[in-house]
């Protein structure tokens, strides 16, 4: 689900561009801006959620991922789905790499490796399934409909994760020094 939002608007350029009387190329800034959120959220966000137990800080980042994808099915103009979409990849920048820091903390240590695998094959499926999904869906019944459909996946996810994470999982907090020399 997060890689599908993280994707979302190539599938949909075309549709994002006429329907917002934007270029392609304005369309395509979601991308754009949206990779430079994760590369600089990424570091940040571990750095500064460190110490919070992460149950909380997963279920809260795909609970913003649910609600900024919704919201953004109803952005009235281009500037508010751009803002939106930073707001979530702000948020969302942390996701893939706590999740797979929190598969290491509460499984044994012969699952860990396929169960961080499992978390990264989403991204696969994301760009092989998702994006081509977004397409059809965007094609035929508009990108609001493919932002909503993304929105209530991470609804789904979001329920599924605060049912079966146990609570009280604390990572090693980060260190900032790590990327300072």
């Amino acid at each position: 689900v997060t890689g599908c939002a993280v994707l979302a608007p190539a599938g949909m350029l075309h549709e994002l561009s006429t329907d917002l009387g934007v270029s392609i190329r304005d369309a395509g800034l979601l991308i754009t801006f949206g990779a430079i959120v994760l590369c600089l959220g990424s570091p940040l966000t571990a750095w500064l959620t460190s110490r919070l137990d992460r149950r909380t800080l997963l279920t809260v980042t795909l609970a913003v991922f649910a609600l900024t994808n919704l919201a953004s099915a109803f952005a009235p103009d281009y500037t508010s789905l751009l803002v939106l979409r930073l707001i979530m990849l702000g948020v969302g920048a942390l996701y893939t790499p706590q999740a797979a820091g929190t598969a290491g903390l509460h499984l044994l240590a012969e699952k860990r490796g396929s169960t961080i695998a499992y978390i990264f094959l989403g991204w696969s499926l994301a760009a092989a399934v998702g994006l081509p999904l977004i397409t059809v869906v965007a094609s035929r019944y508009g990108w609001r409909m493919a932002y909503g459909g993304v929105g209530v996946l991470a609804c789904v996810s979001f329920v599924l994760l605060i049912w079966r994470l146990p609570r009280g999982l604390m990572g090693t907090p980060v260190d900032i020094k790590t990327w300072t020399g």
